[in-house]
């Protein structure tokens, strides 16, 4: 257990009826999951609109994240969650982690960042995803078991940062991102190499010579309706226009060149709102299939400040040597505080966490900030 952490609660949907919650402490209860047709065509809706920028009121957003909680948060799951909750603070957070099995994977792609814990007569209700006492991620098993450690072994810790900005798409505007990582090596043993506009033979040979512990990856994502796929904008052999790589295929390139990071950061910049179609939500799995242990992914476009802010806060929270969970955590919060975005938009809720490490923390404590 991680020292910004007091434990861990996993809820795991077996199915669409029946949802199991595990905790740290060794109980386990079972509820249903309270998701009726009507319910499920609402949240339906709300996709769409989040999908096409059109949810702009906290009270809209209150609401889909009270009918996602009451769905899989409810019976002897809630008052388990509840009294994990009150056990934990700002100092000792609650680990809430959610996982899908195939049977309920019709529902996994849900925006489940938003939900949101109604108020009481006695506690304010919060978003989840932005809570102090408590940070939420996905967790994915996998045949191969649960890593129980993220911390990198050796030194230096590598940051591989990828900018794949091609002709024709929106630039993406890397240098204040590139900036707050290179000042995390003030004092650190921390090394960060910048790859920019790398096609596909580049890309792989950054990997294979410098073996990340993190790849920070910046640039364009789509989803191709056609072929039903999840594609990512690398450059063409000119080295000037896109050439979309399906997200399988670009998963395996880690295994491929057996240059596994423990943390992959799937970053989607762009100059307009609206415009600009990032889905690195569908690539997370994909990545953590692979073997990656923590993927941050953007699930909506997402706007540069936005991004920045989101990347800034997350690494200055990774660098004092809390986990990745916490750091998302921070990042997402960081968003909120912004007088442009803060919980009127579906901006707080786009950075995902997928996770199949017990501990979050990345930075070797030899290296971590004081």
């Amino acid at each position: 257990m991680s020292a910004d952490q007091s434990g861990e609660l996993t809820i795991t949907i077996q199915d669409m009826s029946v949802i199991r919650a595990d905790a740290y402490t060794g109980q386990t209860v079972f509820g249903k999951l309270d998701l009726p047709p009507l319910h499920r065509r609402l949240v339906q809706v709300f996709q769409h609109w989040l999908g096409m920028d059109q949810v702009t009121r906290m009270e809209d957003l209150e609401a889909l994240g009270s009918l996602l909680f009451q769905a899989i948060i409810n019976g002897d799951v809630y008052q388990l969650f509840d009294s994990l909750r009150k056990a934990a603070s700002k100092s000792q957070r609650l680990r809430l982690q959610l996982s899908f099995q195939e049977q309920a994977f019709e529902i996994a792609g849900y925006p489940w960042e938003f939900l949101y814990s109604p108020e009481t007569e006695t506690r304010r209700g919060y978003f989840l995803a932005t809570g102090q006492d408590l940070v939420l991620s996905r967790y994915m098993p996998l045949e191969t078991g649960r890593k129980d450690d993220l911390t990198a072994t050796d030194e230096p810790l590598r940051i591989l940062i990828a900018v794949s900005s091609p002709e024709g798409l929106f630039k993406v505007i890397a240098p204040p991102v590139i900036e707050a990582i290179q000042n995390l090596g003030a004092g650190f043993d921390v090394q960060v190499i910048v790859e920019k506009q790398p096609g596909i033979d580049r890309f792989l040979e950054a990997l294979e010579a410098n073996k990340p512990h993190v790849l920070h990856f910046l640039g364009h994502a789509q989803f191709n309706q056609t072929k039903n796929q999840g594609e990512i904008a690398l450059l063409d052999e000119d080295l000037r226009g896109p050439r979309w790589v399906p997200d399988r295929l670009f998963a395996d390139y880690f295994s491929q060149m057996e240059a596994i990071p423990r943390l992959v950061v799937l970053h989607s910049c762009e100059g307009g709102a609206n415009q600009f179609n990032a889905r690195f939500a569908g690539l997370a799995p994909q990545l953590i299939r692979n073997d990656i242990q923590a993927v941050v992914a953007m699930q909506y476009p997402i706007l540069n400040k936005a991004a920045i802010l989101f990347s800034k806060a997350f690494y200055r929270e990774l660098a004092r040597g809390a986990s990745v969970d916490s750091a998302t955590q921070s990042g997402r919060y960081a968003i909120t505080l912004d007088p442009d975005f803060g919980f009127d938009s579906r901006v707080f809720g786009t950075p995902m966490l997928w996770m199949r490490s017990r501990s979050g923390v990345i930075f070797p404590p030899s290296i971590a900030a004081p």
